[in-house]
């Protein structure tokens, strides 16, 4: 997510990281040149000096084409709503998420606090093997509230629409710079660029299963130390892509086989998909096996209830261990199952696609009318300046219009417009870490 100033008029028109303005102007510029093509011949009777005067794009009456342009608008601003209100949901939901899970976690922590405040004295047996499970107790809810967040985030990064995006970069048109070739890949891959949630659920081709790579930080760890490695995350972040993207540049200047630059760049365009996770701890043999089906050829992506699970049992022990009353902490249970409620939510913009058919119509449509556009402005202006103007204006904003809504529908892909769910993750885990320090005041 770019943050900006919406005041700095002049930086915000030039700013080029994020936006889908400036990649439409070839288009644009080439409309307008057949615009004007379009226009001079007609002012010259090419047409007719050519023999050619019955295929001359004379158009009586505009009633035709000002239906279709309204058709298109029309379902050009729908579709904008939609993927604004996907967006928007989307933040509301992982704000959400985040907001009931730290809620949940210090609470939790206040409960230990207080049981630990109380024990403070106790040097028995019993009241030293108290302490000991407390703390370990303490450090479990961290870890695994750490864990929790960072297989939500790799859960919403690398969902249906992520996955399909990946395989079409592998496998469809976008594979190639070459037009030919991708048509063959995108003729030869047809079932797995368009396949079915129920197929989807069960095929992997591109690592989504698999566990994420993490980051571990401890929780003794000195807070310049945690911030040194999250500003070198920042890396993958998009806060920081023009300065990546500097970076590359950087690199293939000073490695010679180029093998260095190559990575980077992969880095550089895959900073959420890729991207490693902070949690607190390290994960055991056992978590890992647990985590990967122990074992199996099954991955699950849904590892997140696995993580809901193991809180569960950690605040099963705390209310046995602490005395503490059933209607007390069953607020943190359900602060907890709202936050994962708010994760459930999230999934549905990570999973569900825009409807294939009004996509495909839209694709039709906007692709009609442009192509008509330059000899329906030429025909009506005779301008050899408006015309092609007004084809240019025309074209620039319906395609930068369609690409907005294109960049909003999933906000969770990789791009420079995404949610920052990466940044949400590494504030909560340092959120974590602070209340993990606090201590029964008094």
């Amino acid at each position: 997510m770019i943050v900006y100033d919406n005041r700095e008029v002049s930086g915000t028109i030039l700013h080029l990281t994020g936006s889908v303005f400036y990649g439409r102007l070839p288009l644009a510029f080439i409309m307008a040149l057949i615009s004007l093509l379009f226009v001079v011949a007609n002012s010259h009777n090419y047409y007719e000096q050519a023999g050619l005067g019955e295929m001359a794009p004379l158009l009586e009456h505009p009633f035709a084409a000002a239906l279709l342009s309204g058709t298109v608008s029309f379902a050009l601003v729908w579709r904008i709503s939609l993927a604004w209100n996907r967006y928007w949901d989307a933040c509301n939901q992982t704000s959400f998420m985040y907001s009931k899970w730290a809620d949940s976690y210090g609470t939790l922590i206040s409960f230990i606090n207080t049981a630990q405040g109380g024990l403070q004295d106790d040097n028995t047996a019993s009241g030293v093997s108290k302490k000991e499970q407390l703390h370990e107790l303490r450090v479990s809810l961290a870890h695994n509230f750490s864990l929790l967040s960072a297989l939500s985030v790799h859960r919403l990064t690398h969902g249906d629409l992520a996955r399909m995006k990946r395989r079409s970069q592998k496998m469809g048109m976008r594979s190639s710079w070459f037009p030919c070739i991708g048509v063959v890949r995108l003729c030869r891959n047809r079932k797995q660029l368009f396949t079915s949630r129920t197929e989807l659920r069960f095929q992997d081709f591109t690592g989504a299963f698999e566990l994420p790579s993490f980051n571990t930080i401890s929780l003794d760890e000195k807070d310049s130390s945690v911030q040194s490695k999250m500003i070198r995350h920042s890396f993958h972040s998009m806060e920081s892509l023009s300065s990546s993207t500097s970076m590359v540049l950087a690199t293939q200047s000073n490695e010679r086989d180029g093998r260095a630059g190559a990575e980077v760049r992969k880095r550089v365009s895959n900073v959420t998909w890729s991207s490693d996770l902070f949690i607190i701890g390290d994960l055991t043999e056992d978590e890992i096996s647990e985590l990967n089906g122990h074992g199996t050829s099954v991955r699950n992506p849904d590892r997140p209830n696995i993580l809901f699970e193991w809180i569960s049992e950690d605040m099963n022990a705390l209310v046995t261990l602490c005395g503490i009353p059933p209607p007390i902490v069953s607020r943190c249970y359900q602060e907890l199952s709202n936050g994962m409620l708010g994760f459930n939510q999230s999934l549905k913009m990570a999973d569900i696609p825009f409807p294939f058919l009004f996509t495909q119509l839209m694709e039709i449509i906007i692709r009609t009318f442009t192509a008509i556009l330059p000899a329906y402005v030429a025909r009506f202006t005779l301008g050899t300046v408006l015309s092609p103007l007004l084809t240019f204006g025309i074209v620039l904003s319906l395609w930068t219009l369609k690409e907005i809504s294109t960049e909003l529908e999933n906000p969770f892909s990789d791009g420079a417009n995404q949610l920052p769910i990466i940044d949400m993750h590494d504030r909560f885990v340092e959120k974590i870490r602070m209340l993990f320090n606090l201590r029964q005041i008094g």
